[in-house]
């Protein structure tokens, strides 16, 4: 008899909704009877991922993606463990788009058609999106809770490339825009940002005392309210006649920002003392905070400092191994995203007027209600655009008063009274262009209290370009610009003149900038401060030959040397690089990196302008700590090589050195080198060793480090049924500490298939230390594993564990035995 043909109704659901799902990741539900003796919460920390305590746990993370889910739905969902992971990945997303409809659910980022400048709104939030758009209407609505806080925060040079620290961890990715004087810079090629330490390092260049960095972001909290935010956009296109834009937002803090919950964060030893260790939020500095190694509790002074300036880093005073479990409890501090309900209600209009021109028109009434420092204010601005044969004329007028607020979102925009002007002309291989802007600017703070405190600035800014392209040739430009500004009644003054230009012919290509600074500015930040004048000499250039597909040279430096009263300084940055592939069993990579800030890292309380009025506005907060400038820098250098002896061996060799010194790094030197080797002995089996040592010296300090470690791995399939894995290491601690370190450990694990569906696993660990705080660690798992479905399985299994201290005062003594049920989702398309 013929097999039934599928269902048609199944086979509309295999094609629809199967196929266009996608499932990747791994999830264990677990229940624990556990008997335990000793230090309980060495226990919690060291086993079942942190969750020791708890006798039903929810381990690992799942990623759903679905795309034209029945034919019209797409969406995607992280979906994590219960302990507190990464902040970020917690996440999901629906789409839905029909005829002029889109909808979007879950973690948006979110804007309403943002015609108006200053009720435009662009972030990320959890909640709902609507848009429709039928002809010349188009119409957005959103209502949600705000997923994090926005910040802008201006920053001044200090003669060196970086990194500038934001004051604030857990930016969100993708979120940040950087301005250098007013030029907006663009992520990879000229910066680049470490989200979770929030700080900013520039590529190829130094930042000149006398410059202005400004960067807006958003950044997640951690026992803060969030806020609630909603509102709809609208925007009709009338042609010839122009467009009508309608926009109206509200923001309410939802809750009491407090001490919360706290924190679990693992990590595994970083290597010598000098490498830092990055919580992902600032801890609460009136709670405790509780870091174990390898179970035993460690002593803040004795066994690890956390940085003056980075409350969210930490460094030990010993070599940390990579086999050693850190473990990190905390509170992180409260932050408050919103000070009071926040209402804006803004209106604008366009007109064209022809060969891409037109005038805007645009206003918005923002309100902020809260019973300390209420404020309103209507913020307008006129903005006009036209072009007359080659020359392009635009011209603007803001009127942003001090009690404006806004919806607080990412942008450039500051509380001001501002008027600006500029022409260009482009053709014939010439460009050039005069542009001027005053503007009186308004800063905004609020205190830990709640009062609102107001500072006032005028600044002036005007200032020339001029670009000459040689025909087929790269162009040169010539830029003058004249920056001025009065704060406090202290005057500052900066003139400067630019010229720059990159060619590239055959295999070469260069870049090569100067630019030349002289001004005047105060020297404290107090009314009538005593005046000082100062000259910046700048110089960037950088080169690369690329001969052929083998070898590859960049090099690369930037030299910012500042002269202030009677005091002088370089500050510099060089680079190089080169990568050569000998051939297809050799190749080979070197690099070096040396930047100093130089002598002179600051010119008193001296400022441009550029960045004055976003260190808090009405549009974004500030931070909450103040930042900081000071001499900064670092010298690191790696060579690494490999080769490739046969099909089975291959080799490599690599040695480092890097030094760090400033106010914000450990002030250490650290070199290196290692050796490793991969040996794949048989078609199923294979060999690793590796072997590195190091050692730090602290700069201006007697104190010695050093550390030599051996790896060894041997894993592979014995017969049909057996499949092992077998990892050794041992770590020899020398300097002049008293906290030296020695130690071994042994992990191995076995699977043995018993049966179709059905395996046996066994899990042996032992590790050992001697010198500070002595201990010893064994355990054992034997667990019966039967497979329910192709991603799914049923574990039963016997867990023992003993650790014991050689040192009857250290702490982190136990021993356990536990019967572990769990049910194990593994999913890997």
């Amino acid at each position: 008899m013929a097999a039934s043909a599928t269902p048609p109704e199944w086979k509309w659901v295999t094609e629809n909704v199967l196929k266009k799902i996608k499932v990747n990741g791994y999830r264990q539900l677990g229940y624990h009877i556990r008997s335990i003796q000793g230090d309980r919460d060495a226990f919690d920390v060291q086993n079942y991922s942190g969750l020791g305590g708890k006798s039903f746990t929810d381990i690992g993370q799942l990623q759903f993606s679905g795309r034209k889910v029945f034919g019209i739905l797409n969406f995607d969902a992280t979906l994590q463990d219960s302990r507190f992971t990464d902040p970020m990945g917690q996440r999901f997303l629906i789409d839905y788009e029909r005829g002029g409809w889109k909808v979007n659910f879950g973690d948006v980022n979110a804007s309403l058609l943002n015609t108006n400048r200053y009720a435009s709104f662009n972030r990320n939030i959890r909640g709902f999106q609507v848009g429709y758009k039928s002809g010349r209407f188009e119409g957005r609505a959103l209502s949600s809770q705000a997923k994090a806080s926005v910040k802008t925060v201006s920053l001044v040079g200090n003669g060196s490339s970086g990194p500038y620290y934001l004051q604030v961890t857990q930016i969100v990715p993708d979120t940040e825009r950087v301005q250098v004087d007013g030029e907006t810079l663009q992520r990879g090629t000229d910066y680049v940002v470490s989200y979770e330490v929030g700080s900013i390092t520039f590529v190829n260049r130094t930042i000149s005392p006398s410059s202005s960095i400004v960067v807006t972001f958003e950044a997640l909290g951690f026992n803060t309210r969030q806020g609630f935010i909603e509102g709809v956009g609208t925007s009709y296109d009338m042609g010839k006649v122009g467009r009508l834009g309608i926009t109206a937002m509200r923001q309410k803090a939802r809750g009491n920002p407090g001490i919360g919950s706290t924190r679990l964060e693992k990590f595994f030893g970083f290597g010598p003392p000098s490498a830092p260790y990055s919580l992902q939020f600032e801890p609460e500095p009136t709670r405790p905070i509780t870091i174990r190694v390898n179970g035993v509790l460690q002593s803040l002074g004795t066994d690890y400092t956390f940085d003056s300036e980075l409350p969210s880093t930490f460094y030990f005073t010993r070599f940390m191994a990579p086999t050693d479990e850190i473990d990190v409890v905390y509170t992180p501090k409260a932050r408050a995203t919103v000070d009071g309900d926040r209402e804006v209600l803004g209106f604008d209009y366009r007109i064209p007027l022809g060969n891409g021109g037109s005038i805007s028109y645009g206003q918005a009434f923002g309100k902020l209600k809260n019973p300390l420092n209420p404020s309103s204010g209507l913020a307008r601005n006129l903005t006009a655009t036209t072009r007359v044969g080659e020359y392009l004329i635009n011209a603007s007028l803001r009127d942003v008063p001090a009690g404006y607020v806004s919806i607080e979102t990412r942008s450039f925009n500051r509380n001001e009274r501002a008027g600006d002007f500029s022409i260009s002309r482009n053709g014939n291989g010439i460009r050039y262009g005069v542009s001027t802007s005053n503007s009186s600017v308004t800063s905004r703070q609020v205190a830990s209290t709640g009062a609102v405190t107001y500072s006032r600035a005028r600044v002036t800014n005007t200032s020339g370009f001029l670009s000459l392209t040689p025909t087929g040739d790269q162009p040169w430009f010539l830029t003058v610009d004249r920056k001025r500004n009065k704060t406090l009644g202290n005057p500052s003054e900066v003139d400067t003149i630019g010229l720059s230009t990159n060619k590239q012919f055959n295999n070469w290509s260069y870049r090569i900038g100067t630019n030349y600074q002289s001004g005047k500015g105060p020297t404290s930040f107090s009314s009538g401060s005593d005046i000082v004048k100062f000259n910046v000499l700048g110089l960037i250039a950088g080169v690369r030959w690329n001969p052929n597909t083998r070898l590859a040279i960049d090099g690369s430096t930037s030299i910012s040397a500042v002269r202030s009263g009677d005091k002088d300084g370089t500050g510099r940055r060089q680079d190089f690089s080169a990568t050569y592939i000998a051939s297809n069993r050799l190749s080979w990579v070197a690099r070096y990196s040396d930047t100093d800030s130089g002598g002179v890292s600051d010119l008193g309380a001296f400022s441009n302008g550029s960045g004055f009025g976003y260190n808090g506005s009405g549009f974004s907060g500030g931070v909450t700590t103040p930042t900081f400038v000071g001499s900064s820098g670092s010298r690191l250098a790696s060579f690494g090589a490999e080769y490739k002896a046969n099909d089975k061996l291959s080799l490599s060799f690599d040695a480092f050195l890097t030094r760090y010194i400033g106010s914000a790094t450990s002030n250490s030197q650290t070199r290196g080198f290692g050796l490793s080797a991969v040996w794949d002995f048989s078609d199923q089996n294979r060999f690793t060793l590796r072997a590195d040592t190091s050692s730090t010296k602290f700069i201006g300090s007697p104190s010695r480090s050093s550390a030599t470690t051996l790896f060894a791995t041997l894993d592979g399939t014995l017969g049909s049924r057996l499949n092992y894995s077998l990892r050794g290491s041992t770590i020899l601690t020398g300097g002049t500490s008293a906290f030296k370190q020695n130690g071994v450990s042994f992990e191995g694990s076995a699977r043995y298939f018993l049966a179709p569906r059905q395996n046996l696993l066994f899990d042996v660990i032992y590790g050992g230390t001697s010198g500070y705080l002595p201990q010893s660690d064994l355990g054992a798992n034997l667990t019966y594993q039967y497979q329910l479905y192709e991603s799914l399985a049923l574990n039963l299994g016997y867990r023992w564990r003993d650790v014991r201290n050689r040192d009857s005062s250290s702490s982190g003594a136990y021993r356990a035995n536990s019967l572990d049920l769990t049910l194990s989702f593994s999913f890997t398309q």
